[in-house]
């Protein structure tokens, strides 16, 4: 039995990078949680991951991705934001959790998340 949350964290896009590494975000995993090496996120953006996106552009955002088992979100989320982003306000988490009808959207704040859009779709 499982239950998956699918992940996606867009940290903006800035020349020489926020300062915050994709290796420092999954140190949650492997060190504070016993996870391995492949439990964390992965780059979207990165080469050759790049070969995913259409159009003829390279994506203007970095984007890291994960489908994890039975996730504890607030704990990562508290992590997260207790990081110190360089651009805090380009920081924004989507999550979906296994029952969810599309992602949450979370927005960084200094050190606090603010949802922006819940997971509870409606009917159309």
């Amino acid at each position: 039995m499982s239950h998956v949350c699918t992940l996606m964290l867009s940290v903006g896009y800035q020349p020489g990078g926020d300062g915050i590494t994709l290796k420092k975000v999954n140190e949650w995993f492997t060190k504070e949680h016993g996870h391995t090496d492949r439990s964390g996120l992965k780059s979207l953006t990165d080469e050759p991951a790049s070969e995913f996106w259409g159009g003829t552009k390279f994506p203007q955002a970095d984007i890291w991705a994960a489908a994890i088992n039975y996730l504890d979100i607030e704990e990562f989320m508290e992590y997260l934001a207790s990081l110190p982003w360089r651009y805090p306000s380009q920081t924004q988490l989507f999550v979906k959790d296994e029952h969810d009808d599309r992602f949450a959207v979370y927005v960084l704040k200094g050190k606090d998340w603010q949802q922006v859009m819940d997971a509870q779709g409606s009917d159309w």
